[in-house]
């Protein structure tokens, strides 16, 4: 005897490939449907995120992704982490401090500044995958003491300026998309103000 595909329990990871199936089948009673009731609250959270976008994609109009509660990653929905979507790092990442590094290093060649300048905090971090690996930070470079006519190469021997009136400090936003495997960067910006 043949079963129905919607009393089939695989029905389920069918469909995050084809989220509309079990719409169609089960019209506005689809979160109602026996089969997404008895399915492990993993795959109805997937459903759901498939779903969402299946009608994000298909609507004329712009869409914002919800944020929920000061602990949830950026770009997630009902708390599923949404592919493709920004997503908080820690400021520790090595990978973000080379990041931020790069790009002090980047303001330091741009700047009419007679001092080096360092990074001094990191804010806010998020890392996005999209064809390559995008760095989206807010962050705080200050003015050393080390005079940008010595060509100092390493920054960490440099101090930062004591107080007084050489002292000074940026608040900085960077947007940078690196493409690994091509051996490319490009920065989208970066913009540094008292």
């Amino acid at each position: 005897m043949r079963q129905k595909k919607l009393d089939v329990p695989g029905v389920l990871g069918m469909n995050v490939f084809n989220p509309l199936y079990l719409y169609r089948q089960c019209g506005s009673d689809l979160w109602e449907a026996p089969v997404l009731k008895e399915a492990p609250q993993g795959w109805r959270k997937m459903l759901r995120c498939c779903h969402m976008m299946e009608a994000m994609v298909n609507s004329p109009g712009p869409h914002q992704v919800r944020v929920q509660g000061a602990g949830a990653a950026a770009g997630s929905y009902h708390g599923v982490s949404l592919p493709g979507s920004p997503y908080n790092i820690s400021r520790n990442d090595p990978r973000l401090q080379q990041v931020v590094l790069g790009a002090a290093y980047a303001f330091n060649n741009q700047s009419n500044d007679a001092f080096l300048f360092k990074p001094s905090a990191i804010h806010r971090a998020q890392r996005q995958v999209v064809k390559g690996i995008r760095y989206v930070v807010d962050f705080q470079i200050s003015r050393t003491v080390c005079p940008k006519r010595n060509r100092v190469k390493d920054l960490s021997k440099c101090d930062l300026q004591p107080l007084g009136r050489l002292q000074q400090t940026l608040q900085c936003h960077l947007d940078l998309w690196l493409i690994p495997w091509k051996h490319r960067s490009e920065t989208l910006a970066l913009v540094c103000r008292p």
